[in-house]
């Protein structure tokens, strides 16, 4: 297993009081052109966004705005995993990165926090890179680490109109195979609720022809 583990933390305006015992579902929205998000109407402040943006001709440091990198890939296609607290005034706002790309395709889910996150942790950091074979596959999470917690894992690949990421436990919400500026350039972007025991997932990608891409990590987080 290829993996790499990281501390980021961004400050958030509303932090609430009471430990973060449980982690919900809220709502995804897949993007526009030049990879612009906005953000569902459902978003609070305290609630975690989880992005995905991918395209040809752009740069892998642009993040969408406001957002912070997890991981990228910056090859024939340059993508990025990224999140961002939601604070007050973000839901129904429009977030872009700038990029003058073709190919684009995004995404964004929003989890929330049974109490307003202030600090948000990410480990188990797995990424491909882009590779013409099928991706190794991935483990994310142990039953060493402290529940409550959440997998995301994001699929990638040129070539095919449908794909598939296995081998993620219930409860998972997923955005399916989405594209954008074209049908065969797609993503499809994961998350696993773990709120109960922890445990680990073992994730896959098959070989879809070309430029398949697969990305994952488990998040927590402090109020």
């Amino acid at each position: 297993m290829s993996s790499t583990a990281r501390r980021m933390q961004m400050a958030a305006s509303n932090v609430g009081g009471g430990e973060i015992t449980q982690f919900t579902y809220v709502a995804d929205a897949v993007g526009g052109a030049d990879q612009s998000i906005t953000m569902p109407s459902s978003a609070q402040a305290g609630d975690i966004a989880i992005a995905y943006t991918s395209g040809v001709g752009g740069s892998v440091a642009n993040t969408l705005n406001g957002f912070t990198s997890i991981a990228t890939i910056s090859s024939t296609f340059d993508d990025i995993l990224q999140y961002r607290i939601v604070q007050s005034g973000d839901a129904g706002s429009t977030f872009t990165n700038s990029n003058a790309t073709s190919y684009d395709v995004s995404c964004v889910f929003v989890i929330r926090p049974n109490t307003a996150a202030a600090t948000v942790t990410v480990s188990d950091i797995n990424n491909s890179g882009l590779t013409t074979s099928a991706p190794a596959d991935q483990t994310i999470g142990d039953s060493d680490l402290t529940s409550p917690r959440f997998f995301v894992v994001v699929g990638a690949q040129y070539g095919q109109t449908n794909h598939v990421v296995t081998g993620l436990a219930n409860p998972v919400y997923t955005t399916g195979s989405i594209s954008f500026d074209n049908s065969i350039a797609r993503i499809a972007m994961y998350i696993h609720l773990q709120n109960g025991t922890p445990f680990y997932d073992i994730v896959s990608m098959v070989d879809y022809g070309s430029y398949n891409r697969l990305i994952s990590c488990v998040i927590t987080a402090e109020p």
